[in-house]
């Protein structure tokens, strides 16, 4: 079986709690009053993977300090 693209989330350092709460709770503001938008909370990637755990392998070794947001992992083709 080939390859499928994927795209993974992946969380900055120290960005965790904003990461959720500014997509699971609408926080637009965060608790030092910091004013948050998506590309300051993570990063998305594209790679090639047989699988989800593949794709999401792939990225936490290239981004090793970063957290992943599995459920935010997404397959193409």
């Amino acid at each position: 079986m080939g390859k499928a693209h994927f795209t993974v989330v992946a969380i900055l350092p120290g960005r965790r709690d904003d990461y959720f709460g500014f997509w699971a709770n609408d926080v637009k503001v965060n608790g030092s009053g910091e004013a948050l938008h998506p590309g300051m909370l993570a990063r998305t990637v594209g790679v090639a993977a047989r699988n989800k755990i593949d794709a999401e392998n792939q990225v936490c070794q290239r981004y090793p300090d970063h957290a992943i947001d599995s459920t935010a992992t997404r397959r193409h083709g």
